[in-house]
């Protein structure tokens, strides 16, 4: 009778979890530029067999190798807990010229993820925009494993690049922060009506109460951007990008003018969104997948000030 119940008991467990699997939102294939500092902060989003996001599933992003690029603080290897929406992300500072390997692993309720991002560190923007014109490949794949769990295909994501001076030969070598990212120039851009006529605009959705961001000063911010779009919640329309930790000086010339515009004054713990016109943004340069005489929108958080 007891071996019987323990058979009875056994049958009714699964014979596998829900298995998990991890698909490339954004990096794969990324140009990072050394000399400005910027790079693609590699997105994730792990899913179940049901194309479901699973939300709280442990990230580990890791360089192959740990000598072409850190994490935030330095780090060779960094580990993020996926959000509501069951993505992760990693700010990413390049190091050394070349290919750049991100081993990627997700765990949750004992099954694991695992896929690859390979990105290029190039010196220049100029060298930027002439792979971009080379047409860098796009695409990638996510292998899992355990649980019987399928390869996740993975989508070429595009992302904007915050910086806006990198022209080389008529092209826009669109970078992104590093935090945090920058755009695959060889992504088509994005066509969205864009109103003329909106101006610079800043609307503190939360007063932070700590070290005011001043030029001058090294401030740590995190963001989400979209291109402006007058009939979509909050003015918002396609995302562009996102970073957890973008570096940098204020009022440095690094970033977008209205970007840099936009944070001053803010205080630690604030979190502002900032409506940036052409003539503060791109004006009429369209790096991928930002269309010319765009408006963007930025919600962006305060997170130090050194």
């Amino acid at each position: 009778m007891v071996v019987r119940f323990i058979w009875v008991v056994m049958a009714l467990q699964p014979s596998t979890l829900p298995a998990l699997k991890i698909v490339v939102i954004k990096g794969e294939d990324a140009v990072n530029v050394i000399q400005q500092r910027t790079a693609v902060a590699p997105i994730v989003e792990v899913r179940d067999r049901n194309d479901v996001p699973v939300s709280g599933a442990v990230v580990t992003f890791a360089i192959q190798g740990g000598k072409t690029a850190t994490f935030a603080g330095g780090l060779p290897a960094i580990t993020v807990t996926t959000n509501a929406a069951g993505q992760a992300v990693a700010s990413l500072s390049p190091l050394t010229s070349g290919a750049v390997q991100i081993n990627v692993q997700a765990a949750f309720q004992g099954q694991v993820a695992a896929a690859t991002i390979t990105q290029t560190n190039v010196l220049t923007a100029a060298q930027a925009a002439a792979l971009g014109a080379s047409g860098a490949g796009s695409g990638s794949t996510g292998a899992a494993t355990g649980g019987g769990a399928g390869g996740g295909g993975g989508i070429s994501g595009t992302t904007l690049g915050i910086l806006g001076a990198a022209v080389a030969g008529g092209a826009a070598a669109a970078t992104a922060a590093t935090g945090d990212d920058k755009a695959e120039i060889s992504s088509p851009p994005v066509t969205l009506p864009t109103p003329a006529a909106v101006p610079f605009s800043t609307v503190d959705l939360r007063v932070g109460n700590g070290a005011e961001a001043t030029p001058g000063r090294t401030v740590i911010v995190s963001y989400v951007g979209w291109l402006y779009d007058a009939t979509g919640p909050d003015n918002k329309g396609v995302q562009i990008d996102a970073s957890s930790g973008l570096v940098f000086v204020l009022g440095s010339g690094q970033f977008l003018a209205g970007f840099n515009q936009g944070i001053a004054g803010m205080r630690v713990g604030g979190l502002r969104r900032i409506i940036i016109p052409p003539n503060l943004g791109y004006g009429s340069q369209a790096p991928a997948p930002i269309p010319a005489n765009a408006t963007l929108v930025f919600e962006v958080v305060l997170l130090e000030v050194r």
